[in-house]
């Protein structure tokens, strides 16, 4: 019975032949139109798993209770001192505030005015006997300084502490070194390094400062958060190329999970990209060695390129949205797809060598493997679906 089928099926399709190429150029076409206006993909990788799980129902309740905790930008910025990190965060945060397009809020924890005027509250009792004992040490210093703020008058102060040691060793030291960073780093003098010995090492954390902004995302782009991480960028940029401190002394680096994976989905698509490229170059050399006919080359691209097509029209009708691992879909269906094709050219192409007719070979060759050919599509389709 499938052996009749498969005649009047191969007989249609030689009677028609030049119709049905047609029908299949513009099915495929309209299947890429309908795809590219209609698909979507979902960037979002907790999305890839059921929401029934348990640990995803607990996920999402935390969420919606506590939005401000997901899909954070955390910006670090370094400065080789903390009046230098502090500045430049002082104004990205200004900046990226007046972003209420890209941004849900902006979180500044050191410049915030509540923790500006209340921060003495949240230190504990040795830390804030240790800043009251600083302040008296370099309380003569300040008072002097307050009344007159020359350079001259730095200077005489500085003298006169030498002179009378009023001033510990290590603090003279650090206030030296202070300077001389100054003169010859072109770096600003910092007044929180002169006042707290744990400020005057270049690599402490507290040269570290940290903003929080939550962009405005939309998982069905492939960069859900690419304007909001494009504008922090330009602005950082602008900050950096503007101040007058010298390269390098500043740094502004992005992190957080909405930044990784950004990064990760534009590294898995770019190496998408290329693996399709590769694999349908290295597909065409292949059927050509093994074909050694362009016409049955060209047919065998052709099938695989429709079929790809109305392949992603059935997936944006029936499902509508696609997830990261859907974008390995490409390379593995070049890989299974042209594996139909080649079974056929190859035993057409035996069929010809042998000496029969273009008619008389598309006749033996449906014969002997259509049924195969149908039994392992099945078995493809399952493989996909499950």
């Amino acid at each position: 019975m499938y052996k009749n089928f498969f005649n009047f099926f191969l007989s249609i399709s030689q009677r028609f032949s030049v119709f049905i190429l047609l029908a299949a150029i513009l099915l495929a076409s309209a299947s890429l139109i309908y795809s590219s206006n209609n698909l979507t993909i979902n960037t979002s990788t907790t999305d890839m798993l059921s929401k029934d799980l348990e640990f995803r129902k607990n996920y999402e309740n935390l969420k919606s209770n506590f939005p401000s905790l997901s899909n954070n930008i955390l910006i670090v910025i370094t400065g080789e001192t903390p009046d230098l990190s502090e500045d430049v965060a002082k104004q990205l945060s200004t900046f990226l505030k007046k972003e209420k397009d890209l941004f849900s809020f902006v979180f500044d924890a050191k410049n915030d005015p509540f923790f500006l005027q209340n921060g003495l509250l949240y230190l504990d009792t040795d830390e804030l006997e240790d800043l009251s004992d600083n302040l008296a040490r370099f309380q003569p210093f300040l008072a002097s300084l307050s009344s007159d703020a020359s350079l001259g008058n730095f200077f005489k102060i500085l003298n006169r502490a030498v002179e009378n040691k009023s001033i510990p060793e290590k603090d003279l030291t650090r206030v030296f070194s202070s300077m001389m960073k100054t003169l010859y780093q072109n770096i600003p003098m910092s007044w929180q390094s002169l006042m707290n010995e744990n400020f005057a090492d270049s690599q402490s954390n507290l040269n570290y400062h940290f903003i929080i902004a939550k962009p405005k995302t939309d998982f069905s782009t492939l960069q859900p958060a690419a304007a909001a991480i494009q504008k922090i960028r330009e602005i950082s940029n602008d900050i950096l190329f503007l101040k007058p401190f010298p390269e390098n002394s500043v740094s502004i680096r992005l992190t957080g999970g909405i930044v990784l994976e950004q990064e990760e989905m534009d590294s898995a698509l770019e190496g998408a990209i290329k693996a399709g490229i590769v694999s349908l170059f290295l597909v065409g050399i292949l059927i050509f060695f093994a074909y050694r006919s362009f016409r049955l080359v060209i047919a065998s691209i052709f099938f695989l390129i429709t079929a790809l097509s109305l392949t992603f029209a059935y997936a944006t009708f029936f499902v509508g949205q696609l997830n990261l691992i859907s974008i390995a879909f490409v390379i593995l269906f070049i890989g299974i797809g042209i594996d139909l094709a080649i079974q056929f050219c190859l035993k057409y192409k035996e069929e010809t060598v042998a000496g029969r007719r273009n008619a008389r070979a598309l006749e033996n060759t449906v014969k002997n493997i259509g049924l195969a050919m149908v039994i392992s599509s099945i078995a493809a389709c399952i493989g996909f679906l499950s």
